[in-house]
């Protein structure tokens, strides 16, 4: 069984959370998810190979927005650059 954590955008309530769910368990595979709100994030436990555009195709259409765990840290590790950056060039 695969494990993937992925980042969720746009959810406000315990409404949303339960949406996200039940969008990902949707997906033939799927066999857990788990979706907090206080850390915008999904688990996903799942059989087989089921490709990342399959997921976030599932939260888009719920109306919200999937992230993989690897591109949060990448854009983070940028603006962490950039800001060094800015830095540097008012010194």
């Amino acid at each position: 069984m695969t494990e993937l954590k992925f980042k969720v955008e746009g959810m406000h309530c315990a409404s949303c959370v339960l949406n996200v769910k039940k969008a990902i368990e949707k997906i033939d595979g799927v066999k857990l998810a788990n979706v907090d709100l206080s850390t915008k994030s999904a688990i996903v436990k799942y059989e087989g190979n089921i490709p990342f555009e399959e997921f976030y195709n599932a939260v888009r259409n719920a109306g919200y927005e999937l992230f993989k765990e690897e591109e949060e840290k990448a854009e983070l590790e940028f603006v962490r650059k950039e800001r060094i950056r800015l830095l540097v060039s008012w010194v």
